[in-house]
C-alpha cells in the first residue's frame, strides 16, 4: 500500500481526538464517558473505534483529492500516452552463431528472448534490431597516428590517423566475397569513455575508408565516409513502442536518457557488391581520420568491434488473468499471472474482450479512443483504465504499479454488467526483477524462442537497466502543464534555451547528478531563418528553414558524449519542425573557436494537418 494515505490518516485521527474531547468538555454528560483528551484515549475501544473511522475518513478524503489527479492523467493518457507507462529494464546481447555456420542466419526484430531461471522467476525479452548472423569474428582492431603504412594511404587526403579492423571467417574455407557483406553492424562496446570517443571518431572524424584483402592489397576499394551510418535513430529502430498519437522525437529523448548504449552501433554499407565471389577468407577495413585520441590509441582492441549484438526490452504479451464482472463492484485490478504477482507489471492494454454466460463474445473499445462513431448501438460500452502506484516485492518496499480496469458507456457511467468474463491481453515486463540478474562470469544466460539452429551463447555486454517509473498522480501535473504549454511555443524564439531546456527536463525520469548535468551542458541556443534549394523528383525550388546554434559546455559531460548527444538533439528538431520545412543544426563547444559539427539540412516531419 502506498504511504501517501498516512498523512491524511494522521490529520484525520488527531482531528477526531481534538474535537472528541472538546465536545465531551463542552457536553460532559452526553460525551463524558468517552474520556478523551487531545492527546490520550483511555478508553481502548474508543481509541480503536477513533482509528477505524480516521481510516475511512482518511481515504474518503484522498480520493475526493485525487480526483484532479485522475483528470490529469486522463489528459495525459490521450495526449501522450507514452509517458505515464513505466520503462522496462534495456540492454545490449551479443548472438554467438556456433562455428559451424557456413551462412548467413536472421534474426528478426521483436524475436523473444528468455532468462535462465532466478528465485524461481524467468525475465522475457524481445530484440530491438534485425540481426543478420554471419561466420566473421573481428580479430584485430588498432588506432595509429601518423606515420604508419596502410592501403591507400598515399591517395587519402587529410587522414592524419587510421583505425584498423580485421574481420575472419570461422573457418579458413569460408570466403567473405560469398557472404552477405552490404551491411556490417558494428556495435561499439568497452568503457564508456573509450566507446563515446570511438563514436565521434567514426561518425564525425572519418574521412574515408578503405577496404583489402590485407596490408599488401594493391588493388583497394575505396568507400565515401557516407558509408558509415547511424544507427537507433529510426521508426523502425524504436526500442519503445509508442503509440501512433505520440510524437516520436520524445520517445528518441527518452531512450537516450534512459539507455544511451541504444545508439552506439554502425553501419558500413557499400561493400557488398564490390567484393567478388574469390575474395578470401579476410577482411581489413581501415578508417582514416582528421582527429586521433591518445588513449584509444593505448588501449582500441578487436573486443571493442562487437558483431552480431542487438539491443533487447524486458516486454512481451500476454493474457491477463480472466476477470468476471460483478454488479456491485466498479473496476477490477488487471492481474497479468496470479501465481508470480511481484514478476508482472502491465505496461499497456493490446485488447479487451468479454465473454457472456451463452458464449457470447464482445470486443470492447477504450473510452479515450477513436471508436464512438456507433453511439447509437445500445449495448455500447468502453473499457477505462488508471494506473496506481503500489508497493510490493518480497520484502514489501520495492515500486510498481497496478492498472484497474472499469467498463463505462459514453457519459462515463458504470457498466450494469453480470455473468461476464473479461479477457485482457496486454503487454507486459517482469516489474523490477531484471536489474536483480546477476551481471558477468557469462551472466545473464538468454535462449532465443524464434531462432531454430543451435548457438553458442547470448551474452549480455552491458548491465540491465533499472525500471524507470515517470512520476504519477499529483508529480504528474506540471509535467501535463508543460507539454501543453510547449506546444504553443517554438524554438525559433528568444526562449529557446528555456524551451529545449524545459524538454529535455520533461524526459529526465531519472532526475540523477549525470543527468541533470546533460541538460546543463545545454549553455546557449540561437536561431536563424534561412532558405536552402531541395530537390524533389528531379526538379529544384526553394525551401524555407531554420539554422539552430547549440553550444555545449564539455565539462558537464563527463563520462557521456557532447557528439551522440548533439546527434540525438539533430534528429529531434527535425521531427519537432513541421513538414513543409527543414533544419539544420550547428553544434559548438563553449571556449573553442572550431565547429564540432555542422549537419546538413533535415526535412521537418511534424506535419501541419
Amino acid at each position: 500500500m502506498s504511504d501517501e494515505l498516512l498523512p491524511y490518516y494522521e490529520k484525520e485521527l488527531a482531528y477526531l481526538r481534538q474535537s472528541g474531547a472538546e465536545f465531551a468538555r463542552v457536553h460532559p454528560k452526553i460525551a463524558g464517558r468517552l474520556r478523551i483528551s487531545g492527546d490520550v484515549v483511555e478508553d481502548p475501544h474508543v481509541s480503536r473505534l477513533l482509528e477505524g473511522v480516521a481510516y475511512l475518513n482518511a481515504r474518503i478524503q484522498y480520493r475526493l483529492e485525487d480526483d484532479f489527479s485522475e483528470l490529469s492523467d486522463a489528459l495525459l493518457d490521450q495526449l501522450y500516452p507514452h509517458y505515464l507507462r513505466p520503462i522496462p529494464s534495456m540492454a545490449v546481447v551479443q548472438f554467438r552463431a556456433a562455428k559451424d555456420l557456413d551462412g548467413p542466419l536472421h534474426v528478426a526484430r521483436h524475436s523473444r528472448l528468455e532468462s535462465d531461471v532466478f528465485q524461481n522467476k524467468v525475465c522475457r525479452f524481445s530484440t530491438g534490431y534485425d540481426l543478420d548472423l554471419l561466420p566473421v569474428e573481428v580479430t584485430k582492431a588498432s588506432l595509429k597516428e601518423r606515420p604508419f603504412i596502410a592501403p591507400g594511404s598515399q591517395t587519402v587526403q587529410g587522414a592524419s590517423a587510421v583505425i584498423h579492423v580485421r574481420l575472419e571467417g570461422f573457418a579458413p574455407e569460408i570466403d567473405l566475397g560469398q557472404l552477405p557483406l552490404d551491411k556490417i553492424r558494428f556495435f561499439l562496446r568497452g568503457q564508456s569513455q573509450y566507446a563515446y570517443s570511438l563514436y565521434e571518431l567514426l561518425m564525425n572524424h572519418c574521412v574515408q575508408i578503405v577496404a583489402s584483402k590485407g596490408a599488401d592489397d594493391v588493388n583497394p576499394m575505396f568507400l565515401h565516409s557516407s558509408c558509415l551510418q547511424p544507427v537507433g535513430f529510426a521508426e523502425e529502430e524504436a526500442l519503445i513502442p509508442t503509440p501512433p498519437q505520440s510524437f516520436p522525437g520524445y520517445r528518441l529523448l527518452t531512450e537516450y536518457m534512459v539507455f544511451p548504449e541504444k545508439f552506439l552501433f554502425v553501419d558500413l554499407t557499400g561493400l557488398g557488391e564490390r567484393l567478388n565471389e574469390k575474395f578470401g577468407p579476410n577482411l581489413d577495413l581501415y578508417f582514416y581520420l582528421n582527429k586521433s585520441h591518445a588513449e584509444l590509441e593505448r588501449n582500441l582492441e578487436a573486443s571493442n568491434f562487437a558483431l552480431g549484438c542487438t539491443p533487447i526490452i524486458n516486454l512481451f504479451k500476454h493474457r491477463a488473468e480472466p476477470i468476471d464482472i460483478e454488479h456491485d463492484q466498479y473496476s477490477y485490478p488487471i492481474i497479468p499471472d496470479a501465481r508470480f504477482p511481484d514478476n508482472y507489471e502491465v505496461y499497456s492494454i493490446d485488447r479487451v474482450q468479454g465473454l457472456t454466460g451463452d458464449g457470447k463474445k464482445k470486443e470492447y473499445k477504450p473510452f479515450y479512443g477513436l471508436s464512438h462513431f456507433d453511439i447509437g448501438r445500445e449495448t455500447q460500452l468502453f473499457w477505462h483504465a488508471q494506473r496506481y502506484p503500489k508497493i510490493g516485492g518480497e520484502l514489501g518496499n520495492e515500486p510498481g504499479s497496478e492498472l484497474e480496469i472499469s467498463l463505462v458507456d459514453l457519459n462515463y457511467a458504470p457498466a450494469n454488467l453480470s455473468d461476464e468474463t473479461l479477457t485482457v491481453d496486454v503487454m507486459c515486463f517482469n516489474r523490477n526483477t531484471p536489474e536483480k540478474l546477476p551481471f558477468g562470469g557469462g551472466q545473464p544466460r538468454f535462449t532465443c524462442l524464434d531462432v531454430g539452429v543451435s548457438l553458442r551463447g547470448i551474452d549480455s555486454l552491458t548491465h540491465l537497466t533499472p525500471t524507470v517509473r515517470p512520476p504519477l498522480r499529483d508529480g504528474a501535473r506540471w509535467r501535463l502543464v508543460s507539454h501543453l504549454t510547449l506546444n504553443y511555443l517554438s524554438l525559433d524564439s528568444p526562449e529557446a534555451i528555456d524551451v529545449l531546456k524545459e524538454i529535455l527536463a520533461l524526459y529526465d525520469f531519472q532526475d540523477s547528478a549525470a543527468s541533470r548535468a546533460i541538460i546543463a551542458a545545454v549553455v546557449n541556443v540561437q536561431t536563424r531563418p534561412m532558405t536552402a534549394p531541395i530537390t524533389i523528383g528531379g526538379k529544384t525550388t526553394v525551401c524555407r528553414g531554420v539554422e539552430i546554434e547549440v553550444t555545449f559546455d564539455d565539462n558537464l559531460m563527463s563520462g557521456n558524449s557532447t557528439f551522440l548527444f548533439a546527434s540525438i538533439l539533430e534528429r529531434f528538431f527535425a521531427m519537432y519542425c513541421s513538414i513543409n520545412a527543414f533544419t539544420r543544426l550547428i553544434a559548438r563547444i563553449k571556449g573553442r573557436q572550431d565547429i564540432l559539427k555542422k549537419w546538413p539540412p533535415r526535412i521537418g516531419s511534424q506535419p501541419l494537418i
